[in-house]
């Protein structure tokens, strides 16, 4: 797989999607570190646009998702 992890790019609830799925599941507990290097390039913008919603200042939410 290359680049950021992609519902639209893998197909959303199809084989594909749910193979890619599997796929980077299968090398995170296979401990790839490039394959969590992708996850965390995919999901922290997503996840820091959600935590902003609950904290004063942008700033703010960088350390609740750099935790998680």
């Amino acid at each position: 797989m290359t680049g950021p992890v992609s519902r639209q790019a893998h197909g959303q609830g199809t084989k594909a999607g749910v193979d890619a799925d599997f796929n980077i599941v299968a090398r995170l507990l296979s401990s790839d570190e490039t394959a969590f290097a992708t996850v965390v390039a995919a999901y922290s913008p997503l996840m820091l646009h959600v935590v902003r919603g609950f904290v004063s200042t942008p700033v703010c939410a960088d350390d609740p998702v750099q935790d998680s």
